[in-house]
């Protein structure tokens, strides 16, 4: 691992990489809540197990970031998931 990062470092000092460009005000800490770029719009996703061979996924898009956070925080708690 330690090779492919000072790899990786070798590429973005040469210019043939770039280093991502992750904006903080779009990045969120809780699990399943991400900005849909296209949308414009914070987006919710929780993978839910159904059945014993069967998952299903809860979807939402919220205007404000914290929202988004709760509501995935909420179903999280609600399916045990935490």
């Amino acid at each position: 691992l330690e090779a492919a990062k000072a790899f990786r470092t070798e590429l973005v000092e040469n210019g043939i990489l770039r280093e991502p460009k992750l904006d903080p005000n779009f990045t969120s800490e809780v699990p399943g809540v991400f900005w849909q770029k296209s949308q414009k719009k914070w987006m919710v996703e929780v993978h839910v197990q159904v059945h014993l061979r069967k998952r299903t996924r809860i979807r939402g898009c919220f205007n404000e970031k914290a929202a988004a956070e709760a509501k995935a925080l909420e179903l999280r708690e609600k399916h045990g998931l935490q």
